[in-house]
C-alpha cells in the first residue's frame, strides 16, 4: 500500500525542498541551530508481514532489499524479516530461538541481527547469509550481545552487556571485539559503521536522556561528537549513508517521536501519514529510508519512505 505526503518538518529558514535535499546531499558534516519549518514530499509504502501485529523495517541496503522483524502476536514470539524490492516478504528465524529480531543489511546481502535462545534467557547476536548460513556473534564474557550495523567489508556493531548490568557499544573486525563507551554516558548503543570505519549510535547520560554520536577513529584514536536534533529532548542515529546523511528519531517537546534525516547541518523531520509517531531506522545512498510508525489505532507498521 502506497501513501503520499507533502507534510513534515524541515529545520531550516528559507530552503525549498528541492534545495535541502541537495544541501543533505552534499554539504560537508557540521551542526548549525535552525528555527523554521516547511513541508517535505515523500512516497510511502507501508510493509507489514501477513497476519503481523506489528512489523518494523529497521534496515536497508543499496539495493532496496529491507529487513525487520515483526509479530504475530503483539510482540511475543518475534521473527525477523527480509523484502525484496517487489515486496516479496520472507520470514528468518536463528537455529534454535525464541525471537529473532534483523536490524541491518549490507550489500552483499549478509544481515546482521539478535536472537533469544529457546530457554529466554541467553540473548546471541548473529549474522546470516543470503545462503542462509549463521554465525553468533557474541561479545566475550558478555551476558547479552545485539548484533545492530554492519558494512561491505563486514564489521559489525551493536551492543553487549557486563555482568553488572552496564550496556556498552562494540565493534567487531574480524575477530576482534572493541568496547565503545562514549565519554560520560551511562549507556551506550552502536547502531550503524560506514565505508570507512564511521560509527553512529546514541548514548544516555547521567539524566537518562538520549543523545546521538558519530564516532570516527576507533579504535586506534577515537574521535566522539555529540549530536542532537535542534530542539529536541532526546535524539538518536541509528544508520547512515556513504554520502554522510544519517537517520534516527527526534522526541519534540510534547514527548512525541519523529522520523528524520540530517548531515549535520540542514535537519529534516518526517512522519508517514496518518502516524502518532515514527522513527528512521534505515538509509540507502538514494536516501531511501525505512522505519516503522504507529497508527491512531496503536499498530506498528515498517515504512519505506522515498523521496519525491
Amino acid at each position: 500500500m502506497k501513501f503520499q505526503t507533502t507534510y513534515g518538518h524541515i529545520f531550516i529558514a528559507g530552503t525549498t525542498v528541492l534545495a535541502l535535499l541537495a544541501m543533505v546531499l552534499m554539504l560537508p558534516p557540521g551542526r548549525m541551530s535552525a528555527s523554521a519549518r516547511a513541508p517535505i514530499s515523500f512516497n510511502f509504502t507501508t510493509i507489514d508481514f501477513p497476519g503481523a501485529t506489528a512489523t518494523d523495517g529497521t534496515g536497508i541496503n543499496n539495493a532496496g532489499i529491507v529487513v525487520g522483524y515483526y509479530s504475530l502476536n503483539d510482540n511475543v514470539n518475534i521473527s525477523g524479516f527480509v523484502r525484496l524490492p517487489s515486496g516479496t516478504l520472507e520470514s528468518v528465524n536463528a537455529p534454535n530461538s525464541y525471537d529473532t529480531e534483523l536490524w541491518g543489511i549490507n550489500d552483499s546481502n549478509t544481515a546482521v541481527g539478535w536472537y533469544i535462545d529457546t530457554t529466554l534467557i541467553e540473548v546471541h547476536g548473529f549474522s546470516v547469509t543470503s545462503a542462509k548460513k549463521f554465525t553468533s556473534i557474541d561479545y566475550p564474557d558478555a551476558t547479552l550481545t545485539e548484533a545492530l550495523g554492519n558494512n561491505n567489508a563486514g564489521a559489525v556493531v551493536g551492543l553487549w552487556q557486563d555482568t553488572n548490568g552496564g550496556t556498552h557499544g562494540f565493534l567487531l573486525q574480524g575477530s576482534a571485539y572493541s568496547s565503545i563507551d562514549f565519554p560520560g554516558g551511562v549507556v551506550t548503543q552502536a547502531y550503524g559503521i560506514g565505508a570507512n570505519g564511521e560509527i553512529v549510535g546514541l548514548f544516555t547520560d547521567s539524566s537518562g536522556l538520549e543523545h546521538g554520536f558519530t564516532l570516527t577513529g576507533f579504535p586506534a584514536n577515537p574521535v566522539y561528537t555529540q549530536v542532537d536534533y535542534p530542539g529536541s529532548i532526546q535524539t538518536s542515529i541509528i544508520k547512515f549513508n556513504n554520502n554522510g546523511v544519517y537517520v534516527g528519531l527526534e522526541e519534540d517537546a510534547s514527548d512525541v517521536t519523529h522520523s528524520y534525516g540530517s548531515n549535520g547541518v540542514a535537519y529534516v523531520s518526517f512522519d508517514p501519514p496518518g502516524a502518532t509517531e515514527s522513527r528512521a531506522r534505515g538509509i540507502t545512498n538514494a536516501n531511501h529510508i525505512s522505519g516503522r510508525f504507529i497508527d491512531a489505532s496503536g499498530v506498528e507498521h515498517g515504512y519505506l519512505a522515498v523521496p519525491k
